[in-house]
């Protein structure tokens, strides 16, 4: 069975840990360098309870275009199983993959 996990991680600049951001986590594989891209909440928690299209990473300024990000991801709950699908894997250096095919 897939994974999905959220935590807490102190980031900081200059080495100094001074705030924190929720790292997410699909089977183990953290989705983006969350020290340039920010986690939404209200969009991760809209996407707990209902289907739809969720911006849950987006730029720390709190606008996903800002940073680049233009599909959300697509969640869809059914038979108590949450899909993830979408063109929505970005990595650090901004390049863009697949979280899942869909199939």
């Amino acid at each position: 069975m897939d994974s999905f996990n959220c935590k807490l991680k102190a980031q900081g600049i200059d080495g100094k840990e001074d705030y924190l951001v929720v790292e997410i986590a699909v089977n183990d594989h953290i989705l983006v360098d969350f020290a340039v891209y920010a986690t939404d909440m209200y969009e991760l928690v809209r996407s707990s309870k209902e289907s739809g299209t969720y911006f849950i990473i987006t730029c720390w300024c709190g606008d996903a275009g800002c940073a680049g990000i233009r599909q959300g991801i697509n969640v869809r709950h059914e038979n108590q199983k949450i899909d993830l699908t979408g063109n929505t894997r970005i990595l650090a250096e901004g390049r863009v993959r697949r979280l899942s095919d869909g199939g």
